[in-house]
């Protein structure tokens, strides 16, 4: 059977997504899969065993520079994908109006979420089949019940989540000489923990060596902000989203704000304490390993705040509780040198 996963961005929400590659390989071992991902965020994806081929588009740049002829010629190889392919089944795991559109030039059938479990309903009619699920219900769980309706594999248990395989893997390997990487930044500027209580963090661990992730100008400044005060700290190297990947792999733990490089430590068995503000904690699956912190507001899904501040309120001390966890959890799991 050839299929092919379509969820086009954003970089978080493909690091969840692809946590299903694993299970489609394990019950349907005879598949093909390919997946089609905007041409920015591919190369999270690559070098993947689970992965067959990557198609990519650039939907999102027509947005910035409105290029109608550059979006007719994107339309076309879209097209083409389908004939050169001929898909058995599209999954639409984005639910969006551009994505259900994409997936509908590509082949007939195409499942999807139902109109009241996506934010953009009208991209359910788009489709051939589709699956209720609650769009308040775990990230996870959406993503693999999706899987399992489409492909009518047995549900797939919380056990066999706790005991996932890694699923995002790195071709190349970047030195550092840190153990715990801080991700101090996100897209929407309330959903960035302050500098002043990433420092609180570092200063409790003064035997730990902090890497301080950016990728804006902004968030180095701020990255900066905290080196010059913390010994222990340096800035991460820039990166690639594969050297991302690498650097990740290597961490004793990652702590950070609800963005892309802190769910990717889920998704390579790295140790990890999310931060959330104004999103709600159902974007993650927590474990003894990957915890949370929540601020005290409520989130609606459907209708997120972006002027919601309260991760502004979280206390340094319950991060560094959680984080003094991880380690001597880690502590008690290394094997004993002779």
């Amino acid at each position: 059977m050839k299929i092919l996963l379509v969820r086009l961005g954003a970089l978080g929400d493909i690091i969840q997504s692809a946590v299903v590659l694993q299970y489609i390989k394990r019950h349907c071992p005879d598949s093909v899969i390919h997946w089609l991902v905007e041409k920015r965020y591919s190369e999270i994806l690559e070098n993947n065993p689970f992965i067959d081929d990557i198609y990519t588009v650039e939907i999102k740049r027509f947005k910035e520079d409105r290029n109608f002829h550059k979006l007719n010629l994107e339309r076309q190889e879209v097209k083409e994908i389908g004939y050169k392919e001929k898909y058995d089944l599209v999954i639409d795991m984005q639910g969006l109006i551009k994505s259900a559109l994409v997936s509908k030039m590509i082949a007939k059938k195409v499942h999807g979420f139902s109109y009241s479990s996506v934010k953009e309903g009208f991209a359910s009619f788009l489709y051939s089949s589709t699956s209720k699920i609650s769009y308040g219900e775990n990230t996870i769980f959406r993503n693999l019940q999706l899987i399992e309706d489409s492909l009518d594999i047995r549900e797939i248990t919380g056990s066999e989540l706790f005991h996932k395989e890694q699923y995002l893997f790195s071709k190349s390997i970047v030195e550092v000489d840190f153990q715990v990487l801080l991700v101090i930044g996100s897209t929407w500027e309330s959903r960035n923990y302050p500098k002043e209580k990433f420092l609180e963090i570092i200063k409790a661990f003064p035997d730990k060596k902090f890497g301080v992730l950016w990728g804006t100008n902004d968030e180095k400044e701020r990255a900066e902000w905290i080196v010059e005060r913390a010994d222990n700290s340096i800035l991460a190297p820039k990166v690639s989203l594969d050297g991302l990947k690498s650097i990740v792999e290597q961490m004793e733990l990652v702590i950070g704000n609800d963005t892309g490089p802190t769910h990717l430590s889920w998704a390579v068995n790295t140790p990890s304490i999310t931060i959330f503000g104004p999103t709600p904690t159902s974007r993650v699956f927590q474990t003894p390993m990957n915890l949370i912190v929540k601020s005290k507001s409520k989130v609606n899904p459907k209708k997120l705040n972006k002027m919601d501040f309260s991760i502004e309120t979280i206390d340094s001390r319950e991060i560094i509780e959680k984080a003094n966890h991880i380690f001597e959890i880690k502590e008690r799991e290394a094997p004993c040198l002779p």
